[in-house]
């Protein structure tokens, strides 16, 4: 099963003191470090999503594998730099500042972090996940040249909504870049996201991944998973909510 948590960094500003204290050191510092307010909201949004899900002491588990992607396997413990990862429920349990998911212990749980425009959002699933969200807005056409093979150029084309039909195709593609753990070290232009028939599917290096896409407030979110699950409504969430 998919679960999607959405906030509004405009629910979320401006940023306080107080919203620093809820952050473990790692994510705090790594959101003063931005200069802009927009860019401390957004990151800061990261780590009280990751903490309303997981637990207060879920970031300060997080280690690295391949390609940099966060994992945390037992006790939940120090500090995310990244977006994507997997959590092995079922360890050494916080002793307080329980997530919301902790009732799913005994299980597998998978991660994705994004954010463009006004939202941040975290995805979770049972098997491998990548999200992405991007509004739907004007795009560079070189951009789609680079980016996009001849299929998806043609279905980028061919109706009069052309950005919104760019924010699918590039969700689409980011998303399963982040499910697969590697990022832009599988490049988008390597793969299409479009099956012979023009239809949604995507097969990469022997691998077939199923992305799901939906519109939420002039924003494209595309989650794409390992094995077919079920999407379920995705969860809003206020400033009260995250920090309480």
């Amino acid at each position: 099963m998919i679960k999607l948590y959405l906030v509004s960094i405009g629910a979320l500003g401006p940023l306080a003191q107080a919203m620093l204290c809820l952050l473990p050191p790692g994510r705090r510092e790594k959101t003063m470090r931005y200069i802009k307010e927009e860019d401390r909201l957004r990151s800061a949004a990261a780590g009280l999503l990751l903490r309303y899900a997981f637990g207060t002491a879920f970031e300060e588990g997080l280690t690295r594998g391949d390609y940099g992607k966060p994992e945390a396997q037992g006790k939940q413990a120090p500090c995310p730099q990244g977006a994507t990862g997997h959590r092995r429920h079922g360890g050494p349990h916080p002793p307080q500042g329980a997530g919301h998911l902790d009732p799913l212990r005994g299980d597998d749980i998978y991660f994705n972090l994004s954010h463009a425009g006004e939202y941040v959002v975290l995805a979770t699933a049972s098997s491998e996940v990548g999200v992405d969200i991007e509004p739907i807005a004007p795009f560079e056409r070189e951009v789609a040249k680079r980016c996009f093979q001849k299929n998806e150029q043609a279905f980028l084309w061919e109706g009069e909504d052309s950005e919104r039909r760019f924010a699918v195709l590039w969700t689409t593609k980011e998303s399963i870049m982040k499910a697969t753990g590697r990022g832009f070290s599988l490049p988008p232009e390597s793969f299409s996201i479009l099956d012979s028939e023009g239809q949604m599917g995507c097969e990469v290096e022997g691998q077939k991944w199923y992305p799901q896409t939906f519109t939420w407030d002039r924003h494209i979110v595309t989650v794409t998973t390992r094995q077919k699950e079920t999407l379920v409504p995705p969860t809003p969430l206020t400033k009260e909510e995250l920090t309480k």
